[in-house]
This record gives C-alpha cells, sequence and structure tokens, in this order.
C-alpha cells in the first residue's frame, strides 16, 4: 500500500465485485410472492417476537451484536498500533491488515469446505473464544511480527464466525421472516460497530503501552 497508493487497493477492491455480480446474476430463483394485510410495522414486531421467542437465534443475534460492539472496531486503532506502537509505519499497518484479510480468506474456505450446518454451533462458540484470545494476547505484543501472526487467527476467526452464524439463521429461519430477521442480523453486525469504534481512544493505548 506504501508504494503503489491507497487508490490501486481500493481499485481492485472494487473489481473484486465483478465476480460476486456475475454471480448473482447467473441466479435464477423463483419465489412465489407474498401478500401481507398488515402494515410494514406490524410485520417488523413480528419478526422482533419471532426472535425473542426463539432462544437460538436471539442467542447468535446477541453474539453477534456483542463481537460488533467489542471485537470489530480493533480495526480503528490498527494504525495507531502499527505507526505508535510496533513501528512500521504505512508498510507496517498494510502488513498488519493483510495478515487479518489471509486469515479471513483460511476462514470463508473452511466454510466452503464444509458439507451441512450440523456443528456449525459449536464452531461459532470457539471462534468467538479465538477470537477474544488472539485480541488480547496482540494488544500485550510489541513484537511486530508476533503482532502480525496473532492477527492472522483474528481475521479466521471473524470471518468464520460471521459466516456460521449468518449460514445457521438463514437456515432455520423459516422463509416467510428470513428478511426480517436478516434484517436485525445486519443491524447487530454493521450498526454494532460504530459504538464500539465511537469509544475507542488511541492516546490510551499509546499510553498503556508506553
Amino acid at each position: 500500500m506504501s508504494k503503489i497508493g491507497e487508490g490501486w487497493c481500493f481499485e481492485a477492491n472494487a473489481f473484486s465485485y465483478i465476480a460476486v455480480l456475475i454471480g448473482l446474476l447467473l441466479m435464477k430463483v423463483r419465489s412465489v410472492p407474498r401478500i401481507s394485510n398488515r402494515s410494514p410495522i406490524e410485520d417488523i414486531i413480528e419478526g422482533f417476537r419471532w426472535v425473542n421467542r426463539t432462544k437460538i437465534i436471539r442467542s447468535l443475534l446477541f453474539l453477534i451484536g456483542l463481537v460488533s460492539l467489542v471485537g470489530m472496531p480493533y480495526t480503528v486503532l490498527m494504525p495507531v498500533f502499527a505507526d505508535k506502537i510496533l513501528h512500521g509505519g504505512a508498510r507496517g499497518l498494510g502488513i498488519l491488515m493483510g495478515a487479518t484479510g489471509v486469515g479471513a480468506l483460511f476462514g470463508a474456505l473452511t466454510l466452503a469446505a464444509k458439507t451441512g450446518i450440523k456443528g456449525l454451533g459449536r464452531w461459532v462458540t470457539i471462534t468467538c473464544a479465538t477470537l477474544g484470545i488472539s485480541l488480547f494476547l496482540f494488544s500485550f505484543s510489541t513484537s511486530f511480527w508476533l503482532s502480525a501472526a496473532l492477527l492472522l487467527p483474528c481475521g479466521y476467526s471473524m470471518m468464520l464466525q460471521m459466516a456460521c452464524s449468518n449460514t445457521l439463521i438463514q437456515t432455520i429461519v423459516p422463509d416467510h421472516l428470513r428478511g426480517r430477521v436478516m434484517s436485525l442480523y445486519s443491524m447487530m453486525f454493521m450498526g454494532m460497530a460504530p459504538f464500539g469504534a465511537s469509544s475507542a481512544e488511541p492516546w490510551q493505548i499509546v499510553s498503556a503501552h508506553q
């Protein structure tokens, strides 16, 4: 990143979505339109009530929200770790984030190689614990390459935990409620992270390592 600039990285990321768009265009899904006589608010409330009654879905959504709140915001502090603590600069930041990405890639490949959903609940539990332990150890590390190595299981665990939870939710939830429950998944996944990021204080991190 430090040699070619951020623009090329964004461009490469944009091109990577071409495969996703092609995959979506190749999908031929036939679904019967659902007609509801209730208001959108009543439909949303029904989704909340169903989640509240279904223990496994409620637990998964709560866990996703917790990881998103206290786990995902570590990326916000990564420039501080790379520059002030590990003294790696822009090149170091690229390596650290790249290590996270490599771990996430292996996490996606691990899930892709699995057939069926049996055991995914156990995977969610293990990956949450692995993520917490990896981040805990990373927070104390002052060695650049040790920190990079610890980010591999971080990326792996985070990707696998979110993907396994997504798969379980979409498999368990009835068709007529899937859209509403997945909106709650998105809210917990993407909506909680900004709250965790806003509470991060870079100067406290630097002070703790000095």
